[in-house]
């Protein structure tokens, strides 16, 4: 069986993207699919051929948690203490977080698989410039930049005007990464 290395640190060392498996062991088809789920790669089954599928499980629930916790945000009372407005503001804000990075790794593993891009860069903005030279992105890339600035913003200074700032962005962000998410797994949003 043939090994490939993945220098972008999903693993070290993987059994190649498609995998025969005509006289393997059931012991080597095993180990196969314990490192192909320990890399975060779903796979199927075909006869005798093995097929790698991205998993969006991550992305897909950080998205659908973000939204969900935008909606709580935008029908809490006026009337609610404001610790608690505070403390569903500040979960916003973590899920967009969450969700961000959640994002930028599932589009880089889509344009390495499914694009087949040999040169992909290990960092969000990078990957946005190569994403919109690819078609991913839906709106502008200054308004992804944006999503990215305010990104770091929220990690490495938190102050109530940059918290602000994400919050008015949430929105947009939900309905790009629906598009994107879409655009990368051919699967309406539910």
């Amino acid at each position: 069986m043939r090994k490939v290395n993945r220098p972008y640190g999903l693993k070290a060392e993987i059994y190649s993207r498609v995998l025969l498996f005509g006289d393997q062991s059931k012991a080597d088809q095993s180990k196969a699919a314990v490192i192909l789920h320990t890399a975060s790669i779903s796979v199927l089954s075909k006869a005798n051929l093995m097929v790698f599928m991205i998993n969006y499980d991550r992305f897909h629930l950080s998205l659908k948690r973000l939204q969900e916790q935008h909606e709580h945000y935008t029908r809490l009372d006026p009337s609610v203490a404001v610790l608690i407005r505070e403390a569903v503001m500040e979960s916003v804000i973590q899920r967009f977080e969450v969700c961000y990075e959640c994002l930028w790794k599932a589009m880089k593993r889509y344009m390495i698989e499914e694009l087949g891009l040999s040169s992909v860069p290990n960092s969000p903005k990078p990957l946005l410039r190569l994403a919109n030279e690819n078609d991913l992105l839906s709106g502008s890339l200054a308004q992804w930049f944006k999503y990215a600035n305010v990104r770091t913003d929220t990690s490495h200074d938190y102050d109530e005007d940059k918290a602000l700032a994400c919050l008015d962005l949430v929105p947009d962000f939900i309905a790009d990464a629906i598009q994107l998410y879409n655009e990368m797994t051919g699967e309406p949003w539910i």
